[in-house]
C-alpha cells in the first residue's frame, strides 16, 4: 500500500515496513486511503470502512503482525520470512497450471486465445497501414522512463528540473538532418490524433526510422505537453487491454520560431 499523504506500509516475501508520516497532511490534504474511507462512509458503507489501521491489521494478520508492532519496530521494518519462501535446493515451480514455463499456454487456450506466442503487426505501422505511413513515416514510442523521477512525480522540484527541465524526443541525427532539426530545437511530434511540443534530443542510439518520447510530463504539476494525446486509445490488445504506446505512426516537424 502506498498512500500519497499518509503512512506507507509495504510488503514482499521477506520484509514488512510502515513509515511514520514526517508531517501531518496540510490544509485539506488527505491520504488516498483516508479519502477512500470517507467516500465509503458517505455512500452508506461505514460498517466496511471503519479505519485504515483496522484494514492494515486485517491484511497483516496472516503473517502475525499488526500496525502497532510495525510502528514500534526500530526503523519501522520487520524481517520475517514467509512460509512460502523458496530457497536454493527446495522444490520450486512457476505459477502456471503445469508449474513450468508454458510456451503453449493452457490458460490462454481455456480463454479461447491462441495458446502459442506469435508476432502480430501493430494496428498502426508502415506495414499494416502503409497509406497512413506516407503521411506519418516514423514509428513513435512513448517509452523513455527517466530514472530520475518516479513515474509522473517530482518534475516540479527545482534541482531535478535543472537536469531535465522539459519533455524531449530522441531522434537519430540522420533523421534530424533531413528535417532541418538541431539538438535542442523545439519540435512537434505529430500523430493522426494530435501533436505535442518537445525538445529534440539527437542520439545515435535510436534507429533512423524511430523516435522515442520521454513520458511523464503534461500533468498539472509536471509542465509541458501530455504524451497521451499522440497515442492511440482505440486499438487494444484483446488479452491485456494495453494500447500501442510504443507502436504508433508519427512525424516530427520543427516548431515555429525554433
Amino acid at each position: 500500500k502506498c498512500p500519497g499523504a499518509g503512512p506507507s506500509p509495504t510488503a514482499d516475501t521477506s520484509f514488512v515496513g510502515m513509515m511514520k508520516a514526517a508531517v501531518e497532511p496540510l490544509g485539506e490534504c488527505k491520504s488516498d486511503i483516508d479519502f477512500i474511507f470517507e467516500l465509503g462512509k458517505r455512500l452508506g458503507y461505514g460498517e466496511y470502512f471503519t479505519s485504515p489501521e483496522e484494514l492494515f491489521d486485517e491484511e497483516l494478520a496472516p503473517i502475525g503482525l499488526t500496525v502497532e508492532r510495525l510502528m514500534d519496530a526500530q526503523g519501522g521494518w520487520i524481517k520475517q520470512h514467509s512460509p512460502k519462501d523458496m530457497y536454493m535446493g527446495t522444490e520450486q515451480s512457476f505459477k502456471t497450471p503445469t508449474g513450468k514455463v508454458e510456451l503453449h499456454s493452457e490458460t490462454l487456450e481455456e480463454m479461447g486465445y491462441d495458446p502459442l506466442p506469435r508476432f502480430i503487426e501493430p494496428a498502426e505501422s508502415p506495414f499494416s497501414t502503409p497509406k497512413l505511413a506516407e503521411e506519418y513515416p516514423l514509428v513513435g514510442g512513448v517509452s523513455l522512463h527517466l530514472g530520475l523521477f518516479t513515474h509522473t512525480q517530482y518534475r516540479q522540484l527545482p534541482w531535478l528540473r535543472e537536469i531535465y527541465p522539459r519533455a524531449f524526443v530522441e531522434i537519430n541525427p540522420e533523421t534530424a538532418e533531413g528535417l532541418g532539426v538541431a539538438d535542442g530545437d523545439d519540435v512537434y511530434v505529430e500523430s493522426p490524433r494530435d501533436r505535442m511540443r518537445v525538445a529534440a534530443k539527437l542520439t545515435e542510439g535510436i534507429d533512423p526510422r524511430v523516435v522515442s518520447v520521454a513520458w511523464g510530463w503534461g500533468q498539472p504539476y509536471a509542465f509541458g505537453d501530455l504524451a497521451n494525446v499522440v497515442t492511440d486509445d482505440e486499438e487494444r490488445c484483446p488479452i491485456s487491454g494495453s494500447t500501442g504506446n510504443r507502436s504508433f505512426l508519427c512525424r516530427v516537424v520543427k516548431a515555429e520560431g525554433a
